[in-house]
């Protein structure tokens, strides 16, 4: 049984038996017909996920409530996943094998995949190997954004690294933009995008169907410190909370065009085309750019830690964001 159907009927089997809405409600809250919510209580009722109760515990560390609510809050997101967690080392132990299955999902049905760099990122490509994907000849990996000029970065942090190793995991080509991300010259930057190898992987950004991305923060993230500290002081001072591959925005999720001509990384309206924008992302660090990410509606796919979501959920109570 796919993973989203099992997600299905837990969440209707929570709206009937412990929330009391009848079907008809429930087929409007999951935009579904009546007669499929029937099959969906069956089905639970079959597999013995409802006994006398909503039996949740073949997801482990998922947290399919929390799921529920977070998602009627944002209603923009497609799909959101929640990894119970108590701590940040548990989130870099566990986020990568509880990411796997469901990136390995949305992947089997892609052709075009873009990625992009993240240490959650990573830790699910590194877990993927142990997924069954339906192999397609027409698969391939694509880098959506250039790479880091930094000695900071390990061979897999590196956006080509990353892109590399998905295509060896799933058998596939991988195509990678072999030029760093920020460039300092701008005359330099306009002769790269020339360059046939470069500007090859840069068309095929406009077919990318699903891309799995990190969030990235200010301040504090290895990205942002590769700028410029006058740049570097124009992007705070501009409000930018947070930034996906290389666009900026701020907390209200709107895009903050900054330092465009010296930038190679797919665009703000390349990136409005990729049918699934998946985010992976984890710890308190992320919660700041994760709301204006929100806001913005730049998300499709959520996959979290508890300890993200638990401190999004109190900036926003607070008032602060």
């Amino acid at each position: 049984m796919a993973i989203d159907k099992k997600s299905m009927i837990v969440e209707a089997a929570i709206m009937y038996y412990e929330r009391n809405m009848t079907q008809n409600e429930i087929a409007d809250e999951m935009k579904i017909s009546r007669s499929y919510v029937s099959q969906l209580l069956n089905l639970a009722r079959e597999t013995k996920i409802v006994r006398f109760h909503v039996d949740v515990d073949e997801y482990s560390l998922r947290l399919i409530r929390e799921e529920m609510e977070f998602k009627a809050k944002w209603p923009s997101l497609k799909r959101v996943y929640i990894m119970q967690s108590e701590n940040e080392e548990f989130t870099a132990a566990n986020i990568g094998k509880f990411a796997a299955p469901y990136i390995a999902e949305m992947i089997s049905e892609a052709s075009m995949i873009g990625i992009n760099p993240g240490l959650s990122v990573e830790r699910a490509v590194n877990c993927l190997s142990t997924q069954t994907i339906a192999p397609r000849a027409d698969r391939r990996v694509i880098q959506i954004m250039g790479g880091f000029n930094s000695s900071n970065f390990n061979v897999f942090s590196e956006p080509n690294g990353i892109a590399l190793k998905l295509g060896k995991v799933l058998g596939c080509e991988a195509s990678y933009v072999n030029c760093p991300a920020i460039i300092t010259q701008e005359n330099l930057r306009e002769s790269l995008l020339k360059e046939e190898s470069i500007s090859q992987v840069l068309e095929l950004w406009n077919g990318i169907d699903v891309a799995i991305m990190g969030l990235g923060t200010v301040k504090n993230s290895n990205f942002f410190n590769l700028f410029p500290e006058s740049i570097r002081k124009q992007i705070l001072d501009a409000g930018v909370t947070g930034f996906i591959n290389t666009n900026f925005y701020n907390g209200k999720g709107e895009w903050v065009s900054l330092y465009e001509d010296h930038l190679i990384g797919i665009s703000v309206e390349q990136f409005k085309k990729i049918k699934n924008k998946v985010i992976i992302c984890s710890g308190t660090t992320k919660s700041v750019p994760l709301i204006g990410a929100l806001r913005g509606g730049h998300i499709d796919t959520l996959i979290a830690d508890s300890i993200a979501v638990d401190e999004l959920n109190r900036i926003l109570e607070s008032g602060k964001a």
